[in-house]
């Protein structure tokens, strides 16, 4: 039957496209008048014109949705709420007003639209209608009421659901249906009152949001920076916001999410990119990235600048026009310990040195002091070739001569034969050139890790860095840019013209379980506020430092201060039937994490493909071919062990050109990503050691949300629970 209102709504909902049609047009003519100011203009008028195109640019930007709804939602309040008595709004991605200014969709974010995510039966928070549009463009296909009230609600459920009822259902099931693409769609027009709280929550301090597979917590961080971008907009001006993700393919999912919402401000980044040392090429042992990731690599890398702050182990003659200037160790000892007390950056600090070794040698060269001895005939070949300038001095006036001491002092640290003295005892560095080196000389390495790591710990490590030597130019993991990045920190830059890494107001990093202390160091710097949405499952951890609780996780982001946990407990994605599965997993190394409660069920049960060896990729061949039959036009994920990789996307080259349909991951790759059929491949060797492997096959079945499919060579362990599932 129709909905009574179902033609005026239509209505509506078309008359807001238009005058969204007319809020793009208005902005691109403002532009457009003011592209004719051009050279000939004054630098008021250009730089007004700058501003305008800026600022039109800007809006034509967040006006832009796609193909996305522009309308999903209507609260009505009631007529004794407090604040909005008798009042409806209409609710959307972007805010769209009337030709007379009024309001004619309201931005999901303000304060007036919280209550079509919060309410509830017992806490209608004054609404007495909460509506839901289906729609497809300007298109209004359907809609979808509840009237709260103390009792309950009115909207009806749905025959999937299993889990406690939530608000929109029909709406939220509907999105959940829809086929899966390359990119994440964002949840706006279906957030749930859980997730509410979490995207609104306040801006200062550290939240981590522990949530299970399916939860939606990728989903809520994104929409809790669009909602602190518009609720904090100043803030946001010179400091902006940092998503970081586990990966590329990671990145490319989300990447639509936030201009769907109006939103291009914020930039998304990989471990790798926020260090800023270029990709990772080399891919350690997990007992290699365990030592690597480690805070005691702090002491270590600071033991490493420190060697390289060194006195000269025996005298050094400099020429200096007529005479020998002599740099002694006891001078460069002083030196030395003069720099260290100071603060600042190791590169920072060469200034002190040199300032202090050459007004050592500048008095005892005005003043015959004892750092002299006169050339002879012997060195005059040598004096040639120096070519250095000669100062005619009175020995009693010359160290006092203030004029005098500054000319011969820049003299010589104009010297190549001073500079490269200096350079001996404190030396300019590049994170680069630190690591390098250490990397390079067995005894660099054992001073930095002397009272740091075990003796078998150094020697296992230099063992296997040494062999970076063999590399035309370095190739470093992702735990080696954190180790750049501490260095930079210590080092400083070398020259002036290094920009600093930028600094942000606030950050988001997803999959932060995974994270070492190192890389967690590294982040923190990023984020001087603290202010951060850290986002993982400790469940889903898969890398060495998996068995950890959020203390230890977060400890290394912001320096140990308090900070606020909260949980998210309702899987929407994952089905129950796959769901079931993965849950005889989890309770097999973590008995004490229960599994997300799954909202529905999908009615397809999990089925195991049992094959030969050699069979294997004709097998996943096939099977991916009738998946994507069945799922038309959804995705398959291929989930495998790393070193399966290459040879199972060789036999499905044909089926991956299918516009993005289909994808092939490791355990390390699939991190939050999903796909409406899941095909997991040698579940009981995804990763080299069972620990980890075990926890890989948890991350893998809960990808899907539809379909889920095991091909196995080998029997699988009697644990795993697939029958009647």
């Amino acid at each position: 039957m129709t909905h009574p209102e179902f033609e005026a709504e239509a209505s509506f909902i078309k008359a807001a496209y238009a005058r969204l049609e007319d809020s793009k047009n208005q902005a691109k003519a403002m532009m457009d008048e003011v592209m004719d100011i051009g050279r000939g203009g004054t630098y008021q008028a250009r730089t007004e014109r700058d501003v305008i195109v800026r600022s039109a640019l800007q809006r034509m930007e967040q006006l832009e949705i796609g193909d996305q709804a522009l309308c999903f939602g209507r609260v009505d309040f009631n007529a004794d709420s407090d604040q909005f008595a008798g009042l409806s709004f209409h609710l959307g991605r972007v805010a769209v007003t009337a030709y007379d200014s009024e309001p004619m969709i309201v931005d999901w974010r303000a304060p007036v639209a919280e209550p079509f995510y919060r309410a509830t039966g017992k806490d209608p928070m004054g609404l007495r209608l909460r509506r839901h549009f289906d729609c497809e463009g300007p298109r209004l296909l359907g809609i979808e009421d509840e009237v709260l009230s103390g009792s309950g609600l009115s909207a009806d459920g749905d025959e999937d659901l299993v889990a406690p009822s939530v608000s929109g259902a029909g709406a939220l099931f509907a999105a959940i249906r829809k086929p899966r693409t390359a990119w994440m769609r964002d949840i706006v027009s279906t957030i749930q009152s859980e997730q509410d709280r979490i995207i609104r929550h306040p801006l200062p301090g550290l939240l981590v949001v522990q949530g299970g597979p399916g939860t939606g917590k990728t989903a809520v961080a994104l929409h809790r920076a669009a909602y602190l971008l518009y609720t904090h907009k100043w803030r946001f001006e010179t400091q902006g916001i940092l998503v970081v993700g586990p990966n590329v393919s990671f990145l490319r999912y989300i990447e639509r999410v936030l201009p769907s919402l109006g939103e291009t401000g914020v930039e998304l980044a990989t471990i790798e990119t926020v260090a800023g040392f270029g990709a990772a090429k080399r891919l350690d042992s997990l007992e290699i990235s365990a030592i690597k990731g480690d805070i005691r690599m702090v002491r270590f890398i600071a033991g490493a600048v420190r060697t390289r702050q060194r006195p000269l182990k025996r005298s050094v003659e400099i020429p200096f026009g007529s005479k020998y200037l002599i740099l002694t160790p006891e001078v460069t000892r002083q030196a030395v310990n003069l720099a260290r007390r100071r603060g600042g950056t190791h590169n920072s600090r060469r200034r002190l040195v040199e300032q202090f070794l050459a007004k050592s040698l500048v008095v005892s060269y005005l003043d015959d002091g004892p750092f002299v001895r006169n050339r002879t005939e012997q060195d005059n070949v040598f004096a040639i070739s120096a070519g250095s300038e000669t100062f005619e001095t009175d020995n009693t006036t010359g160290a006092n001569d203030v004029e005098l001491m500054a000319e011969v002092t820049a003299s010589l640290r104009r010297s190549v034969h001073f500079q490269r003295a200096v350079e001996r005892v404190w030396p300019r560095l590049s994170p680069l050139q630190l690591l390098g080196d250490l990397y390079s000389h067995k005894p660099l390495f054992e001073l930095a890790a002397r009272g740091v790591l075990s003796e078998f710990e150094t020697e296992l490590l230099f063992e296997y860095v040494s062999t970076y030597r063999n590399d035309e130019v370095p190739r470093w993991s992702r735990e080696d840019l954190a180790l750049l990045d501490e260095a930079r920190l210590l080092l400083g830059p070398v020259d002036k013209s290094e920009d600093d890494p930028p600094s942000y107001a606030h950050m988001v990093i997803d999959e932060a379980q995974d994270l070492s202390d190192m890389q967690a160091r590294m982040l923190g710097r990023r984020c001087q506020s603290g202010s951060m949405t850290v986002l993982g499952d400790v469940a889903q951890a898969i890398g060495p430092f998996a068995n950890r609780g959020w203390e230890q996780i977060v400890e290394n982001l912001n320096g140990g201060k308090p900070f606020k946990k909260v949980e998210l407990t309702v899987n929407y994605r994952t089905p129950s039937e796959a769901m079931k599965v993965a849950s005889s997993v989890l309770v097999r190394y973590a008995p004490q994490l229960p599994p997300p409660s799954s909202l529905r069920s999908s009615g397809y049960p999990v089925e195991l493909v049992s094959t030969e060896p050699e069979k294997l990729e004709a097998i996943v061949a096939a099977r991916v071919k009738e998946e994507l039959r069945l799922i038309e036009p959804g995705t398959v994920g291929v989930v495998l062990p790393a070193w399966l990789r290459g040879p199972v996307s060789l036999a499905l080259t044909d089926l991956m050109a299918e516009r993005g349909r289909v994808a092939v991951h490791d355990p390390e790759s699939v991190k939050g990503l999903e796909f409406d059929s899941v095909i997991v491949v040698e579940p009981d060797r995804l990763l080299p050691d069972s620990d980890r492997a075990i926890r890989a096959l948890f991350v893998a079945l809960t990808r899907t949300t539809s379909r889920l499919t095991i091909v196995s060579t080998a029997d699988l362990p009697s644990w795993l629970i697939l029958e009647d599932s």
